[in-house]
């Protein structure tokens, strides 16, 4: 029973330190991004977007609208999830592209972290695979 109990500590502790390491990578590799203002189309859905400007009183409206929408009519998709973030951000801490930037580098080594995990799960034996993927997603250029 205590080889068990040693075996099951050895594992955490794997599984502990390869979860450290990919924090380490996705904040060394994408945290730089804090430090960057809006960007390219940022103000079309967080500055002076009609519904995120508003701030949580909104989110109703969000769920039932188109994610863009001009004076001219134009629109496009529907991703409210993204919109109503926007709107708790602008409400919560007002327009801060540092913020925007931290609240999504948080989801994205929540993400990493989850393919970590869900890898490690799918193949219990193959922490070496899991972490190879894990940490192959969090610095693919495509991402940045």
């Amino acid at each position: 029973m205590k080889k068990l109990s040693k075996l099951y500590q050895t594992i955490l502790n794997k599984q502990l330190y390869a979860a450290i390491l990919i924090g380490i990578v996705c904040l060394s590799t994408h945290g730089v991004t804090l430090l960057n203002d809006y960007n390219l189309d940022d103000n079309l859905v967080t500055q002076n977007h009609r519904l995120t400007s508003k701030g949580i009183s909104a989110i109703p409206e969000i769920y039932q609208s188109p994610y863009y929408l001009d004076d001219m009519g134009y629109s496009y998709g529907y991703r409210p999830t993204t919109l109503a973030s926007f709107a708790i951000e602008k409400s919560l801490f007002g327009e801060s592209a540092t913020v925007s930037h931290a609240v999504n580098l948080a989801l994205y080594l929540a993400t990493c972290l989850l393919i970590f995990f869900l890898i490690k799960r799918v193949f219990p034996d193959k922490i070496d695979v899991a972490l190879f993927a894990a940490l192959l997603f969090t610095v693919h250029p495509i991402h940045t």
